[in-house]
């Protein structure tokens, strides 16, 4: 793993530790929020999509009244609740996605060409190149939430570099779980030299985290 990929990963690292707290607790309220709204319909199955809708509502709205520090709330709410999360320092633009299945799969970019864009970021791998592939100072990551069965969430955020396909794979190369018992660099997945001890990069998803239905 060279030295540049080490310090994009420390630089994105740092950056992202703050929304660990507030992004659980707007979660969380969010699902009280849920129970509270939905009706106890008997007739309409799990509801699934509703408490989903709720949801991305309600983080909107928690997130704007308790934001992370250096991150301000972007994201057009009237495009089926759209989240995303701008950190200019570091020039990090991220969006708040449900996982494509209950085993937080990576959502593919779909047909979109502004979608498609937004999922091709630079391989770290080509950083090492020096100037022919210099970090572009910009990258776009997606924030995975998964409903776990206690009611909470699990998060992690991944930077993917290919759009990815319906029933095939999405390729990252950076994964970090945010988890409020943790902390420090026990949060990083990177996919790197083979020989290396840690897992340091994540090539890809599997088949079965891809199928099913993409949340946004």
């Amino acid at each position: 793993m060279t030295d540049n990929n080490k310090d994009l990963a420390g630089r994105l690292h740092t950056a992202l530790i703050p929304l660990t707290e507030p992004l659980h607790e707007a979660f969380a309220l969010a699902a009280v929020d849920a129970k509270s709204y939905i009706p106890p319909y008997k007739n309409a199955g799990q509801m699934a999509h509703l408490r989903s809708g709720v949801i991305r509502a309600g983080v909107r709205e928690h997130l704007t009244s308790a934001p992370a520090a250096n991150w301000s709330l972007s994201g057009n709410p009237d495009r089926m609740g759209q989240i995303s999360l701008v950190h200019k320092a570091e020039g990090i633009t991220m969006r708040l996605l449900k996982s494509a299945k209950q085993t937080a799969g990576v959502p593919h970019a779909g047909s979109n060409p502004t979608r498609r864009a937004f999922w091709r970021n630079t391989p770290m791998l080509e950083f090492e190149t020096g100037p022919l592939f210099p970090d572009p100072g910009f990258h776009r990551l997606l924030a995975l939430w998964t409903p776990l069965q206690d009611g909470t969430v699990s998060l992690r955020v991944v930077r993917p570099i290919k759009e990815g396909r319906y029933g095939g794979t999405v390729e990252v190369d950076f994964v970090m779980e945010l988890a409020p018992s943790r902390s420090d660099f026990e949060q990083l997945e990177f996919v790197g030299e083979p020989d290396f001890e840690e897992d340091l990069f994540n090539p890809e998803v599997s088949d079965d985290e891809i199928s099913g239905e993409e949340g946004v």
